[in-house]
């Protein structure tokens, strides 16, 4: 899963580079590559505050029986 993740953010940011280079031409650079990150503060913040969070959530597993088993 992890390295689903990770292919499918690639996929996502590749577009980056032209967006901001289109974006550069119409309002500058400077303009565009702050306008780029304010949509995407503001993405990640929306996201952030939608997100559900598992609180008391333990990552510690059961231990296995001595047998070796798989118990469900």
């Amino acid at each position: 899963m992890p390295g689903l993740a990770y292919q499918l953010g690639i996929l996502l940011a590749s577009p980056t580079n032209t967006i901001e280079f289109a974006l550069s031409h119409r309002f500058g650079y400077q303009r565009a590559i702050a306008g780029f990150e304010v949509v995407t503060i503001l993405t990640l913040a929306l996201l952030l505050l939608i997100g559900s969070e598992a609180h008391s959530k333990s990552f510690v597993r059961k231990e296995q029986p001595a047998g070796g088993e798989n118990v469900a």
